[in-house]
């Protein structure tokens, strides 16, 4: 069974800052969910034709891979016994949370606990609303494979009344997920070799291997057909990602956080490198999409370098240079050479 270990990214830090904005982020996530689930009973995979693939798009899209979850506080425990099926649909979630509440973030901003959303966060009466608070919503996550993971139901008491109403889990495999969340910064999602090894050939496209029994799946990959996207129109999916849904968003909050780095030093550049991963990690996602759905690459590489030297031509770093390598063997599951992102932005002084 696929077990993962999903944390919300920057949650302790608005826990201290803006409850209800880190309040709106735990409702967010597990809505999320709610609505991938209502959707799928509503309008059944089946529902949809095959052509030019639609069907295979949406059952992407969809959550009927996680057959065991458990949400505490800020994290998510999903258990899976599709992996190929899995690692679509969780890169997705996590690519919907992101980009269906980042929006406030394609502009500029000074003051990230000042930046309004549109979005309904509560119902305060019958006639009024209050603004969902505009935060970022990024997972870091581990996942592992194993036969010893185990969900069962538990006991718990709400309002002095016990039932037998909750999930636990327990497992080795569970606890090298919790380990694994640990392996580095940024919004991603680190995986064992026993995992990859769970998967099929076509199922490793989005995988990258770090170092030893460390791998990680490069979400922003499935990311570029996730919402807001077009099935068949693959140079417009990279574009968009790159202008708006992505690049942009992430871009613009660690020039944030890098502007900021002095006002606390030791949290500030703990949050704006966890962008430079983010970025890292999108431009790698872009260009292995684009290299696999045969977008020229010199163009995404181009359009990539155009973007970070415009956006970060004031943050005081220089912004370096996308450029595609040929066999960097980075991607498991295809030798014949693809295309790993080295951006120097954060490499230089």
């Amino acid at each position: 069974m696929v077990i993962a270990f999903l944390d919300l990214l920057g949650f302790s830090w608005l826990m201290e800052n803006n409850i209800e904005a880190a309040y709106d982020n735990l409702n967010t996530f597990n809505h999320i969910i709610k609505t991938k689930v209502i959707d799928n009973k509503t309008h059944p995979i089946d529902e949809y034709d095959e052509k030019d693939g639609v069907r295979e798009f949406v059952r992407d899209a969809a959550v009927s891979s996680f057959c065991n979850m458990i949400s505490i506080s800020d994290s998510l425990i999903l258990g899976s016994k599709n992996p190929d099926l899995f690692v679509k649909q969780v890169s997705n979630f996590v690519s919907v949370a992101f980009i269906e509440y980042s929006e406030p973030f394609r502009e500029p901003f000074t003051n990230i606990l000042e930046v309004e959303n549109n979005k309904i966060g509560d119902i305060t009466s019958e006639y009024t609303f209050r603004p969902h608070i505009a935060f970022p919503i990024m997972f870091r996550g581990g996942i592992a494979f194993g036969k010893d993971v185990l969900f069962h139901r538990e006991g718990g008491i709400f309002e002095e009344k016990y039932s037998i109403n909750g999930l636990n889990v327990c497992g080795l495999s569970y606890v090298k997920a919790v380990k694994l969340e640990k392996s580095g910064k940024g919004p991603r999602l680190f995986c064992n070799k026993e995992f990859v090894d769970s998967l099929a050939e076509k199922g490793r496209s989005a995988i990258r291997h770090i170092k030893d029994n460390l791998y990680e799946v490069v979400w922003t990959y499935y990311a570029c057909e996730a919402t807001g996207c077009c099935v068949t129109d693959k140079k417009n999916n990279v574009y968009d990602r790159i202008n708006d849904k992505l690049l942009v968003r992430a871009v613009n909050l660690y020039n944030y956080y890098f502007a900021n780095q002095n006002r606390n030093k030791e949290d500030s550049e703990q949050e704006y490198k966890h962008y430079e991963e983010f970025i890292l990690l999108i431009c790698r996602g872009i260009l292995k999409y684009a290299y696999d759905n045969k977008v020229d690459i010199e163009l995404t590489c181009n359009m990539l370098n155009k973007k970070l030297n415009d956006m970060t031509g004031n943050s005081g770093r220089k912004a370096g240079e996308v450029r595609g390598i040929q066999d960097s063997g980075d991607f498991g599951g295809d030798r014949r050479g693809y295309y790993e992102a080295l951006h120097g932005a954060f490499k230089g002084e």
